[in-house]
């Protein structure tokens, strides 16, 4: 099996979660809808490519685990945007915020946004079926020359280093993502793995999938959490 392996690193980074209203949580580690949305963008895929990037998500076997876990930290934003603003964005260029007049005519919008702060966190990932379009070699080329400026969750949270590591043949994915992690790395990988569960592993439902035509939530993904290395 050819597996990809990346390294994640910022000053901050943000991995998603569930959301309500302005308040904006963040996993302990990323899913595969944020996977797919930074492979996406390094392909340089948008969102007009909804099926491209919905046949990568679909595709990917993710494994992650952490390395450092960093500091937590919460960025309260009040702001008043207008339906004519616009915003810079990955492309370099400017875009408009879209929607009716009214949408923004409320005043001020809070929010509240969660990141981990100097966090170190490892990925492994295959692709089934492993002969489509685009290979795991392919997608490690993109990492390595991206088309565009890459991120890790939200556009101000740009990576420290750089996100290859290495690509690996190997027949076990979690193998090879504890070759790249200390011992006792707390981790999840999919239920479907044929692996050992460490005793404090425990099985959980993840919010990580995303329907990319609508832009919205698209299913959960049964996982097993548990820590690395141990018995």
């Amino acid at each position: 099996m050819r597996i990809l392996r990346m390294i994640l690193a910022g000053p901050m980074m943000s991995f998603g979660g569930v959301s309500i209203c302005e308040r904006r949580e963040t996993d302990s580690l990323p899913g595969r809808s944020l996977i797919a949305g930074l492979l996406g963008n390094a392909l340089g895929l948008d969102h007009a490519d909804d099926l491209a990037l919905q046949r990568l998500q679909d595709r990917l076997i993710l494994a992650t685990a952490q390395i450092a876990p960093g500091a937590s930290l919460r960025d309260m934003q009040c702001a008043h945007t207008g339906h004519k603003d616009m915003n810079w964005s990955a492309t370099g260029k400017p875009i408009g915020r879209g929607g009716h007049a009214y949408t923004h005519a409320n005043g001020p919008v809070r929010t509240e946004r969660d990141y981990h702060a100097g966090a170190r966190v490892a990925v492994a990932l295959a692709l089934e079926p492993a002969d489509d379009a685009v290979d795991i070699d392919t997608l490690a080329d993109a990492l390595e020359y991206p088309a565009r400026p890459l991120f890790i969750g939200r556009k101000t949270c740009l990576p420290s280093d750089p996100l290859l590591h290495s690509v690996v043949d190997s027949d076990c994915l979690l193998a090879a993502l504890a070759e790249i992690v200390p011992a006792g790395s707390l981790a999840e990988w999919p239920v479907s793995l044929p692996a050992l569960r460490p005793l404090d592993a425990h099985t959980a439902l993840k919010a990580d999938r995303r329907n990319w035509t609508t832009r919205a939530h698209g299913g959960e993904t049964a996982l097993v959490r548990g820590t690395l290395g141990t018995p």
